[in-house]
């Protein structure tokens, strides 16, 4: 599955794991990577992993507070333009997938992976800290 989308996004120039981190970092604004982490139900050290090439990319940026120990990740304009770019693809990615299982099988397994996401995420959130 993860080859067929990072097949079709080839062409804006992201993999899907990166253009998952730059809609939660769009979505929840500026956060630390432990809340980001936590949101993607993600190990921070594999984030932060996959933060990098973004960081490269200068599609998202970190920001750090005057006491110089909080950083955030903050979505640049350039990681704004590769999210507008990057969504049709995604669309059509996605759109082919559901035309082959059917609405109601795509809608089942949004439901059951969203089903085990809530039954880790208290593991996660007390082994993250």
């Amino acid at each position: 599955m993860t080859q067929f989308f990072d097949q079709t996004l080839a062409p804006a120039g992201l993999r899907s794991t990166q253009l998952v981190i730059l809609i939660a970092a769009e979505l929840f604004g500026p956060s630390s990577i432990a809340r980001l982490a936590r949101e993607l139900v993600m190990d921070r050290s594999t984030l932060t992993r996959n933060l990098k090439p973004l960081l490269t990319m200068e599609l998202l940026e970190l920001s750090v507070a005057d006491n110089g120990k909080h950083k955030s990740v903050v979505v640049t304009d350039q990681g704004r333009d590769a999210l507008i770019r990057s969504m049709p693809y995604w669309d059509q990615a996605q759109g082919h997938v559901v035309d082959r299982v059917g609405t109601e099988h795509w809608e089942r397994i949004v439901a059951d992976v969203n089903t085990v996401i809530d039954a880790t995420r208290g593991n996660l959130d007390s082994s993250n800290g």
